[in-house]
């Protein structure tokens, strides 16, 4: 079996069209910000995930590692089915709790059940008074 991984993004919200299968992906992130560490983040991280190349159930896990301390390890474990029809699967997940140790670079990891790592994506992690919202950056334009 050799799964590939496509996509592995984290987001405030994911949401599922029911009509198309279409996933939503709303505030997508690679910072997180909290008033103090260490400290369980009061909401689930929010995943989404599309993979290749799944053929039978298969075991998988979401690993949180610190870059400066590969020792400090939170784990979650899923099983997911092939996919109906086709060669792609992809899925949302919630970690919960996800528990924040110490600032600095945070990787989440998707590992096979032979704890080989099939992707990644890196988050920085930091402390400190969160300023509120100055409202949304512009990002299309007003002709078209």
């Amino acid at each position: 079996m050799s799964v590939a991984v496509h996509s592995l993004v984290a987001a405030d919200q994911i949401y599922q069209d029911i009509q198309s299968g279409k996933f939503i992906l709303s505030g997508t992130f690679h910072s997180i910000r909290v008033p103090e560490l260490p400290c369980t983040l009061p909401y689930q991280l929010n995943v989404y995930t599309a993979l290749s190349g799944v053929t039978s159930k298969t075991k998988l896990e979401y690993r949180i590692v610190y870059s400066h301390a590969p020792e400090k390890v939170q784990s979650f474990d899923i099983e997911i089915a092939p996919p109906a029809q086709g060669t792609f699967t992809d899925f949302h997940v919630g970690l919960s709790p996800v528990t924040l140790l110490d600032s600095g670079k945070m990787e989440l990891q998707l590992c096979d059940a032979y704890n080989q790592v099939l992707g990644n994506t890196y988050f920085i992690i930091e402390s400190g008074s969160i300023q509120p919202a100055q409202g949304l950056k512009k990002i299309l334009s007003d002709s078209i």
